[in-house]
């Protein structure tokens, strides 16, 4: 048996970012993830008593894709899944850092034309500094 640690890496950044990074191009990667976003998720209901408007701002989490390719299409369905199975949840401000630059700048065109309630951007792999900037940007 794997365990999650193996596939997906979590920390927090100066107590406001989520970050988590995917070490293996696969669904194992992406399942570990998710996993780890719901154990925070509970942890959070707790701590707010399941009351989510006493949690200020949308959650901030930036994610690290490590290989060169990642299941995306399995990384969106999956989390669209894992959505509804929380539906009482806070908005987000999602950063994707993807090691291919180009790639980045194109899904991050996509995103935003396909974006929902939460904010997603996608930056280059060498862009960290940038996303953390966005992400504690308040538009």
């Amino acid at each position: 048996m794997t365990r999650p640690y193996e596939h997906c890496q979590y920390h927090l950044i100066e107590s406001d970012i989520h970050t988590f990074t995917l070490m293996t191009n696969s669904e194992r990667a992406v399942n570990a993830w998710l996993q780890i976003m719901s154990r925070l998720y509970d942890e959070l209901m707790v701590q707010l008593n399941g009351d989510l408007s006493q949690h200020e701002g949308p959650v901030l989490i930036l994610i690290r894709v490590k290989p060169l390719m990642m299941p995306l299409v399995y990384l969106m369905t999956a989390h669209k899944k894992w959505e509804k199975a929380h539906p009482q949840r806070l908005n987000a401000r999602v950063a994707l850092l993807y090691r291919s630059n180009a790639l980045s700048r194109v899904m991050d065109r996509v995103a935003t034309t396909i974006r929902p309630s939460d904010e997603l951007r996608f930056f280059g792999g060498n862009k960290e500094q940038e996303a953390i900037r966005w992400l504690r940007t308040s538009e």
